[in-house]
């Protein structure tokens, strides 16, 4: 469960939260809500809010006070998105990036082997988006 807190994926912060209950993987499952959030914080919405704010409450040790504030940081500084979210903003394509391999084989690329790999799949896409 630890490693999908390094994935900054949307579906394994949902996943994730589903453990919040139960008895013997809550605080791993906190902790990673908490390192998913705290690493993409548009992650929180009207659905992730109460996981995140329940992954808060069950989080202990000594960094939690920490851990805790930067949380109630990223609540308060990141409105809570509701409805309708547009991917594209109408006008051109800022943002977007190209698609580079799998996400296995990103993961077993060395970050100067991404950000080349990513540069050259944002040139290819360039050529063909429209």
């Amino acid at each position: 469960m630890k490693e999908l807190g390094k994935t900054r994926s949307y579906k394994a912060l949902l996943y994730v939260t589903s453990f919040l209950n139960h008895p013997y993987l809550k605080k791993t499952a906190a902790q990673t809500v908490s390192q998913l959030v705290l690493s993409r914080p548009d992650f929180l919405d009207e659905g992730t809010k109460p996981a995140v704010e329940k992954a808060c409450a069950l989080l202990s040790g000594s960094k939690t006070k920490t851990l805790r504030q930067l949380i109630d940081k990223q609540i308060r500084e990141h409105q809570v998105k509701s409805g309708f979210v547009s991917l594209f903003n109408g006008k051109d394509l800022t943002g977007w990036k190209g698609l580079v391999a799998n996400p296995i084989k990103r993961l077993q690329m060395s970050s100067q082997e991404l950000a080349a790999a990513q540069v050259k799949a944002d040139e290819q896409a360039k050529k063909s988006w429209v």
